[in-house]
C-alpha cells in the first residue's frame, strides 16, 4: 500500500533581512575608513573615495532602495574624477585636472536619476539635473582653459535668464492646465421659459354665457 504524499510547503525565493545587508555594509565602510587611516598607501588614499561610492551603489541595489544610491553615484563620480586627476597631473594643468574633478562629479549627479529608475523602477525626482548639470558645465570650462573660463563668467552674468525662463514655463503649463480643465467642462445652458397658455376669447365667453343661462325646473 503506497503511503499518502505528505504536503510539502512550496519553494521561496531566498531574501536576506535588509538590515543584515545593511550591517554588512556598515561593516565594509567602517573596514574601507580604517584601512585608509592606518596605511601610508598613495593608491589607497586616492581610491578611498571610489570605494565607498561603490560600496553605496552596492547597498542601494541590493535593498533597492534609493537613499544609498544618491551618495553611492555622487562619490562614484567624485573618486572616478580623483583617480584620473592623479594619474593624469604630469600631463595636465592644476585647472585642468580641477576641471575633470568637477565634471566626474557633476556626471555623478546626472547618474542618480538612471540608476534610481533602473534599480527601483520607479520614476526619479529630476533635482540632481540642476547640480549636475551646473558641474558639469563648471568642469568643462576649466578643461578649455581661457574660453573656458570666459564661457563661465558669461555664465555667471546671465544665469537668471535661466530662472526667467523656467518661472514662464511653469506659468505657461499653469495657464495652460486651467484651460484645458475650461474646455472639458460642459457649456451650461439658461433655463427654458415656461410655456403661456394662451386662453381664446371666444371660448371664455361662452363658457361665461352657459355658466349664467337659467336651468328651467321640471
Amino acid at each position: 500500500m503506497n503511503s499518502p504524499i505528505e504536503n510539502r510547503p512550496s519553494s521561496t525565493r531566498w531574501e536576506v533581512d535588509p538590515k543584515v545587508i545593511t550591517g554588512v555594509v556598515v561593516i565594509a565602510l567602517g573596514l574601507i575608513m580604517f584601512i585608509a587611516t592606518v596605511t601610508d598607501s598613495q593608491l589607497v588614499g586616492q581610491m578611498i573615495v571610489l570605494l565607498l561610492g561603490v560600496t553605496f551603489l552596492a547597498w542601494g541595489v541590493m535593498v533597492r532602495h534609493p537613499a544609498p544610491l544618491i551618495p553611492g553615484c555622487i562619490l562614484s563620480g567624485l573618486g572616478v574624477g580623483i583617480l584620473l586627476s592623479q594619474w593624469l597631473s604630469t600631463s595636465m594643468s592644476g585647472q585642468a585636472q580641477g576641471g575633470i574633478v568637477t565634471l566626474c562629479m557633476g556626471l555623478g549627479f546626472l547618474l542618480i536619476m538612471p540608476v534610481q529608475q533602473f534599480v527601483t523602477r520607479q520614476a526619479a525626482h529630476w533635482w540632481p539635473l540642476i547640480p549636475g548639470g551646473i558641474l558639469s558645465l563648471t568642469g568643462f570650462g576649466l578643461l578649455l582653459g581661457d574660453a573656458g573660463l570666459t564661457m563661465l563668467t558669461w555664465m555667471g552674468r546671465l544665469w537668471p535668464l535661466a530662472v526667467i525662463g523656467v518661472g514662464i514655463a511653469l506659468l505657461y503649463q499653469a495657464l495652460r492646465s486651467q484651460r484645458n480643465v475650461s474646455d472639458a467642462q460642459p457649456p451650461v445652458m439658461p433655463p427654458s421659459p415656461r410655456p403661456t397658455a394662451v386662453v381664446d376669447a371666444t371660448v371664455s365667453h361662452a363658457q361665461g354665457s352657459d355658466a349664467q343661462e337659467p336651468v328651467a325646473v321640471s
